[in-house]
Order: C-alpha cells, then sequence, then structure tokens
C-alpha cells in the first residue's frame, strides 16, 4: 500500500494539469471523430456514386450499342433481301423459252415486245445484257429511269464480262450470282443467271445479267419500311472524312460492325457490303439519336441528390448518438481519472455505467491495484513451467528451490533434489572442479560462469548438464546462488559418436574387407547395439559380416524366401529401413543374424555402387524399442563409408580385369607377328609368292590391331583428364558415314553393310574424325558380335532438328542385366576368364564420351526379330 502510495504520488505530480487543458483535449477528439466521420462520408457518397454512374451509365451505353446494332442488321439485311428480289426478278426472265431462243437467234420481235422502256421502269433496272456461252454480249440496253428513255450501257460496265469475272460463273456453273459492283457511275445491284427453258433445262445458252443504280433515292425506298437514317458511301469516296475511314479501316481489318458516338447527340453503326468480287464496296452508316443515354444522365443526377441527401442525415444522426453516448462519457472518465491523481489516493474509483468499452476502461483502472500481485503471478508461471532446471543453492550447496521441471527432467519424481546437497550427486571426476568453480563464486556476486558437469539421474545413471550460475546471496529476494541448467546428453552423444567416427576413417587401411569388417564392429559400439551386420548381394547369394564371434570375413549363405534384405537389394532400394520390430530368426536363413533369438528392433541403410543398391548394412537390438534420428544418421554415414570400400572394391577388380585383357589382347597380335615375323626370316626362299605375301598382310593387319588398342588407350587417357579437344565444322553427314563404311570394308567386310540415308539430310556441326570413330566402333561392334552372313544395317533419320543414326545388326543381343552398364569403362558382357571377342571393353566407352562432348546422347535397344540396336544423336 506505501508503495502505491509512492506511486500515486509521484503520478500526482507528474500529471498535475491546468484546468482548461482537459477541456481543450476533449474538443481535439471532438474534432478528429468530425473530421473522420466526415472523410468517411465524402468516401462512402463519392464511392456509391462512382459505382453507380459506373454500372448505370454502363447499362444504358450498352443498350445503345445493342439497338445500334440491332439496326445495322436490319439495314444489311434490308440490301441483302433487295438482291434477292432482284434474283427473282431476273429469274423470270432468264428461265424463259422466249429469252433461251433469242439467245440462239437475236430477233427484233422480242426486243420489241419485250425490252422496252416502261419495262426497265416496272422493273427498276437501269440495264439488261443478254451474253452468249463464251461471254460475248448478245444485246445489252440501258434505261434512265426518271426520263424513261434509252441511254447507253456504262462503258465501265464492259471489262467486268471479261473472263474469270464472276458474272460469267452462271454460264459454266449453271449458278445464278448476285451482289454489288462498283462502277463510276456509281453502285450497281446486279444479278446473272443462266438462261434456261422455262422448265430450268439446257443446255444453258449464255448469261442475262440485269443491274439496278443504288443512288441516295434508291437506298432511302429500300431501307424506307425500317424508319432508319442510313447513309451508304462507296469505299473509294469516303476519303477526308475520318469517322468513315477510321470505321471503315477496322471493317476492313475484320470487325463485323463499328459503333462510334458523337458527343451526347447521336450514335453511328458501320457495316460493310462487299462486292461480287468479294472487296469492300459500300460502308453503310446507321444513326441514332442518344436521347436513351441522356435519360439515363438525368437519372443518375437525380440518384446523386437523393444519395447525398441520405448520406447528409445518417451523418447527422451518427454525430448526435456519438456524442451521447461515446465522446461525453470519455471526457466524464478523464476528467475522473485527472482528479485521482490530483488527489494521489489510490482507494479512490472511477464511476463505471454500461458494458461497453469505456466501461470495461473504467473497470480496467479500477483493477490497478492488483498489478503487482498479478506480475508476481506470472513470473512464478514462467519458472515452474520452464523446460530449464532452475535452482537456487545456499552457501553450502543444499537446494533451497527447484524449478518443478527438475524431478522430471532428473528423474527424482515430484519430490526432486530438494533439501540435497548437490554435490553428492555429481560425477566423482568432475566434483573437484565444480566445488573449486562453487566456492569462487560464492566469494564474489556476478556470474559464476559455463560449466559442463555428469549429474546422477534418480535410476542412478548419469547424464550431461550444461549449468550457468549468479551469485544473489545478498539479494533480500533470493538469498541464495541461482542456478540455470541443461540437459545436454544427446548432444554430448552425439558429438562423441562422431569424434568416434574420425578416429574410425582416419584410421582405416589399404584393405578393403579389413576396413569394411572395422566399419561393421565400429557401428556396433557406436550405437550401442547387440549386433551389427553387414549383408551383400554375391551372384544369387547372400555375402554377410556380422559381429558374432568367429564371422570374421564374407560368409556366403543362401538367403531365406523371408529375408527383406535380399527383397530389398533385388528391388534396388535407395531409402533406408525404417527401425522396427523383426523376428529375426526369419531374416536371413542360414545367415549369422538368424543366431539371434526372440525379436528385436531392426534398421538397415542401404550401401550403393555406382548408384546401385548392393547391399544394407544392419543394426539388431533385444532391448531397444527405437533408433534416435541422430543415430539413423550414423549409421547411414558407415554405410556410405560401406559404399566407397565397394567402389574400391569394385575399381581393383575392374583394374585386374582390365590388366588380364590388355595383356592378352597386346601378346595375341605381337605372338603372330613374332611367329610370321620368324617363319618370314627363316623360310623367305622356300616360301611361294603368294603365302608370303599373306603373311605379310598378316603382319600388316597385327601392326594395325596394336594400333588400334593403343589409340583406344590414349583416348581413354585424353578423356580421363578432360583433354579431348573437337575440331567442330559445319559438314555433311552422308560422308562422314560413307568413310567409316570403306574403312570397314577394307577391313574384310565387304558386301555386309547396307546404308540408308535420307538424301535431303542436313549439314551438322561436328568433328568429322571423331564421328567417324564412333560409327568405326559401332561397325565393329557389330561384326564382332553378329553371324557373317547377316547384314548390318545403317540409318539415319531427322525430327526437330535432331539427326539420329543407327547401326542395326541381328547378332545375339545384350542381356538385360548388362545394357545399362556396356557404355562404362573396361567392361564387358563376357566375363574375363570367357573372354572370347577381342577387345579391351574401352570402345563404346569411348563412343559415349565423343557423342556427348558433341551434346549428344547414345544409348541401347533390343533390336525385334533378335539383334541389337546402338543409336546416337547429333544436334
Amino acid at each position: 500500500m506505501d508503495e502505491m502510495r509512492r506511486i500515486g504520488v509521484w503520478r500526482k505530480k507528474r500529471d498535475r494539469t491546468p484546468a482548461g487543458e482537459g477541456k481543450g483535449r476533449s474538443w481535439t477528439l471532438r474534432r478528429k471523430v468530425l473530421a473522420l466521420f466526415i472523410v468517411a462520408f465524402l468516401v462512402m457518397v463519392g464511392t456509391l456514386n462512382l459505382v453507380a454512374w459506373y454500372i448505370v451509365l454502363r447499362g444504358y451505353r450498352q443498350l445503345e450499342v445493342n439497338h445500334i446494332s440491332e439496326d445495322l442488321t436490319r439495314a444489311t439485311d434490308a440490301f441483302r433481301r433487295e438482291a434477292e428480289n432482284l434474283d427473282l426478278v431476273l429469274r423470270d426472265w432468264a428461265l424463259w423459252d422466249d429469252t433461251y431462243s433469242f439467245a440462239a437467234h437475236p430477233e427484233p420481235g422480242y426486243i420489241e415486245v419485250n425490252l422496252t422502256e416502261s419495262t426497265f421502269t416496272g422493273i427498276r433496272v437501269q440495264f439488261m445484257a443478254f451474253l452468249d456461252m463464251q461471254g460475248r454480249v448478245i444485246y445489252a440496253k440501258g434505261v434512265d429511269l426518271e426520263l424513261e428513255r434509252e441511254m447507253p450501257l456504262p462503258k465501265s460496265f464492259l471489262p467486268h464480262l471479261a473472263a474469270g469475272c464472276p458474272l460469267l460463273r452462271p454460264i459454266s456453273t449453271g449458278e445464278g450470282v448476285t451482289g454489288l459492283l462498283l462502277l463510276p457511275e456509281g453502285p450497281f445491284l446486279v444479278a446473272s443467271e443462266p438462261i434456261l427453258t422455262s422448265e430450268m433445262e439446257g443446255p444453258p445458252r449464255g448469261a442475262l445479267i440485269m443491274g439496278r443504280l443504288l443512288d441516295g433515292e434508291e437506298i432511302k425506298r429500300i431501307t424506307a419500311p425500317y424508319h432508319m437514317d442510313v447513309q451508304a458511301r462507296p469505299v473509294a469516296g469516303i476519303a477526308g472524312t475520318k469517322q468513315w475511314e477510321d470505321a471503315e479501316a477496322l471493317l476492313a481489318a475484320g470487325e463485323d460492325d463499328v459503333i462510334r458516338t458523337e458527343g451526347s447527340s447521336f450514335i453511328h453503326g458501320y457495316a460493310l457490303l462487299r462486292d461480287v468480287y468479294g472487296e469492300p464496296a459500300l460502308v453503310l452508316r446507321v444513326t441514332r439519336d442518344r436521347s436513351l443515354y441522356r435519360q439515363g444522365i438525368s437519372a443518375m443526377l437525380y440518384f446523386t441528390s437523393f444519395v447525398t441527401g441520405f448520406c447528409l442525415a445518417v451523418l447527422a444522426a451518427t454525430l448526435v448518438l456519438l456524442e451521447r453516448s461515446f465522446i461525453r462519457r470519455l471526457s466524464r472518465l478523464r476528467a475522473e481519472v485527472l482528479r485521482m491523481g490530483e488527489e494521489g489516493v489510490p482507494e479512490g474509483r472511477v464511476h463505471v455505467s454500461g458494458d461497453d468499452e469505456i466501461a470495461f476502461l473504467a473497470r480496467s483502472i479500477n483493477r490497478m491495484m492488483e498489478i503487482r500481485e498479478v506480475e508476481e503471478r506470472r513470473f512464478r508461471s514462467l519458472v515452474e513451467h520452464a523446460q530449464d532446471i532452475i535452482l537456487v543453492l545456499d552457501r553450502e550447496g543444499t537446494v533451497t528451490y527447484q524449478s518443478p521441471s527438475t524431478g522430471k527432467i532428473l528423474g527424482y519424481g515430484e519430490e526432486g533434489i530438494l533439501g540435497r546437497n548437490v554435490f553428492g550427486l555429481i560425477h566423482p571426476e568432475d566434483l573437484l572442479r565444480a566445488g573449486t568453480a562453487f566456492r569462487l563464486g560464492v566469494k564474489r556476486p556476478g556470474s559464476i560462469g559455463r560449466y559442463e558437469i555428469r549429474f546422477r539421474r534418480g535410476d542412478g545413471s548419469w547424464c550431461r548438464l550444461e549449468f550457468i550460475g549468479i551469485n544473489l546471496l545478498d539479494d533480500p529476494a533470493v538469498r541464495g546462488v541461482v542456478i540455470n541448467a541443461r540437459d545436454i546428453t544427446a548432444q554430448v552423444e552425439a558429438r562423441e559418436r562422431l569424434e568416434r567416427i574420425n578416429r574410425l576413417f582416419t584410421g582405416l587401411g589399404a584393405g578393403v574387407m579389413d576396413n569394411i569388417e572395422r566399419i561393421v564392429f565400429a557401428c556396433r559400439e557406436i550405437l550401442g547395439v547387440s549386433f551389427a551386420a553387414y549383408s551383400r548381394a554375391e551372384k544369387g547369394k547372400l555375402a554377410v559380416i556380422s559381429t558374432a564371434p568367429g564371422e570374421e570375413g564374407f560368409r556366403v549363405v543362401d538367403p531365406s524366401e523371408n529375408c527383406p534384405i535380399t527383397k530389398l537389394i533385388r528391388e534396388d532400394a535407395k531409402e533406408p529401413l525404417p527401425p522396427r520390430r523383426l523376428d529375426v530368426r526369419q531374416h536371413c536363413g542360414e545367415c549369422p543374424v538368424g543366431s539371434l533369438e526372440g525379436y528385436g528392433l531392426c534398421a538397415a541403410y542401404p550401401v550403393t555402387r555406382m548408384d546401385r543398391t548392393v547391399g544394407f548394412l544392419s543394426v539388431f537390438d533385444t532391448l531397444k524399442e527405437d533408433l534416435s534420428r541422430d543415430e539413423m544418421e550414423t549409421l547411414g554415414s558407415l554405410a556410405r563409408a560401406i559404399s566407397v570400400e565397394e567402389e574400391r572394391l569394385a575399381h581393383e577388380s575392374e583394374l585386374k580385369d582390365f590388366i588380364d585383357i590388355a595383356s592378352h589382347e597386346l601378346r595375341h597380335p605381337v605372338t603372330l607377328m613374332k611367329g610370321y615375323a620368324i617363319t618370314l626370316r627363316d623360310y623367305w626362299e622356300r616360301i611361294p609368292e603368294d603365302t608370303r605375301r599373306e603373311l605379310l598382310e598378316h603382319i600388316d593387319r597385327g601392326a594395325d590391331r596394336l594400333d588400334l588398342l593403343i589409340r583406344e588407350l590414349l583416348d581413354v587417357s585424353r578423356i580421363e583428364r578432360g583433354k579431348l579437344d573437337l575440331n567442330l565444322r559445319e559438314v555433311p553427314i552422308r560422308p562422314v558415314v560413307e568413310r567409316a563404311l570403306s574403312e570397314m570394308e577394307a577391313r574384310g567386310n565387304r558386301g555386309r553393310f547396307r546404308l540408308q540415308l535420307p538424301p535431303a539430310l542436313a549439314p551438322r556441326e561436328m568433328d568429322p574424325e571423331k564421328i567417324q570413330r564412333v560409327l568405326i566402333i559401332l561397325l565393329e561392334n557389330a561384326v564382332n558380335f553378329s553371324p557373317p552372313d547377316t547384314p548390318i544395317e545403317v540409318s539415319a533419320e531427322e525430327s526437330d532438328g535432331v539427326v539420329t543414326l543407327s547401326v542395326l545388326d541381328r547378332g545375339s543381343g545384350v542381356p538385360e542385366k548388362d545394357r545399362e552398364r556396356i557404355f562404362e569403362r573396361f567392361y564387358q558382357v563376357e566375363d574375363v576368364l570367357h573372354h572370347s571377342k577381342s577387345g579391351m571393353g574401352m570402345g563404346l566407352y569411348i563412343a559415349r564420351e565423343i557423342v556427348e562432348a558433341h551434346g549428344g546422347r547414345i544409348w541401347y535397344e533390343p533390336r525385334p526379330g533378335g539383334g541389337s540396336a546402338f543409336r546416337f544423336t547429333l544436334s
């Protein structure tokens, strides 16, 4: 209470405020609220009006567009129907026996009776033209409909009767033509029909053409029934009129119609009519008054006025309500708080009314006296729920306070170690160091420092604790040494495992099998399990090295059908086998793992060689329920170490095989050459000329064979050192392929090759000598592994700018298990002991490196019907 009084006095001195300052601030709040509501009013009214104007006026504009589009449709339909009506009139004349006779024998009587000026006026056509089968004019007549007298046929019309003109099409097809025709005299609506009998029988004797001038009066007559304001202008006659020009450009570009407004007065719609040639001819414009749009604007003005007035009324009502229910109460609350601060009476309370936010604020002020108690409870709760161990020790090291987590972490139950001396629980080897640090810390205030010790758990085992202390013996609220400790047992064990792994790796020697055995035994010791074993596939059996006594080295056994390790190896599993309970008696049949009794924990990690799973490193334990994440990572590290040893073992085996094959391959031609040379030296005079030549050729081929082997070795050396240089240039593919075939035929393979290349095979950027080398390797491979009487095919195909070259044979093919490895260095399908074909297993490896250096790829495919297909790409 005294402390609160001190705080109250201090606040009284600090918060004493002039009487007029409260009023000024209250008025500031009112002004802020008023400004906020005015801004909100303007934003709301503006948003409502903008949205309404946008939506409603857009609807009116869309309605206008719909109306003008409908008018355009009716106008174009009117012209289409007018063309159909003209065609109907024309058909009455063209499909008439008299006209059919007139076309064959033009007689004046037909003209005098039927082709009078009144006839033209009656059917409203300006001219008629009768054409024979060659498109020549038999008879043509034009009439001025206003004066009802004959006039010459428009001279510009005749060029449209040339060969290929659409108006002559009815003569050849028998189908009529209608449409527009632009002449200097004006646009004409024309129709052309074949001349047939009244029964529509032929053959046609020509064509009859009628034309009607589309002047302004005629356009008004056509559109008069629709009560529309329609104008039509030829495309060539709209130059200088921007609206017409812009509309015609859009219509010619493919628009169906073009809508344009002229202020708030008119809206225009434009459409394009094409002539009989399909070219733009007339631009139609339909005009409507924008009364509907103006009506929409008027309606929106009324709506805006109404919304503005309504929002003003709501604003005024809201401000009055805020003043009575919020601002006035808040001003009173502030005055009461200022009065309490001036009086300095902590027992004072503010008036609480209602159940809203202001009432909540008043109740919060009334709870100010409870703040210290709440803060103290909060601090105690934090300490009691901390995950670290918090202890308070007296000068002798006896625990006077412990956090609730102490008993749980150290395994002493709820009682914990309260009242016990900590030095009786510290490991004897750490006792001297801990006691010295504690005594030094007690002598001087402040931090004791950070230390790591071993501490006894409730079950008698030892854990690792990292602690830091601070001397607060002189603090009357504590009167002790505060210790904050954390269990770091898991981290220390992980660190020790890492150190043991490092010692293991640095102590590995040159012997691969010895190293693997050391890793397996170290796995058992590092992970603290009952049993560890490494199982690897070995020609259908399982080779196992285990930590069982007397089982040093690999022991080859027949796996049981239920052996999970064998299944995982066959499936080329790359994921570890997670810890699980397993009946280990059925694990591997006769392998040493089967000697374990009962159920136990099993976990395994794959061991890979050249990205293929060859075995699993397994651990077993009869007591553990699980392995931690760190322990599984340790198992993985040891499995990867065995993978390195497996790679070494494979490399050594590969190197031995290479030495054996190379020795054989080099010794064989040398032996033959030496034998032939000795024979020639000793029996030169007795050997016939043909036999001497044959022996010399054998020596030559032996030298070539040695040269090839040496070249392959040099190529592999360059590839391994990254010095495979390419002399790239753009060359045609066919000569490269033909040179490779010629070289192979020169080696005694004449007549075995079939070449199939596309004639238009584009040149490629490549090193021709290197690509020829690839082809020779593949061809030599096909010759060696296919029967002598079977053809070897060389083909090419080009797709998406990539050429695929293929060498196809009918040999025995490549077993499925070897197809992924035949391009490896020194790899051969046959083993070393049964090596029947010449070569050191370097050809396909060299071919792959050359192709990949060109940015392509090479692969093998089994050929349908038997044989092999080797393919590679050039881009």
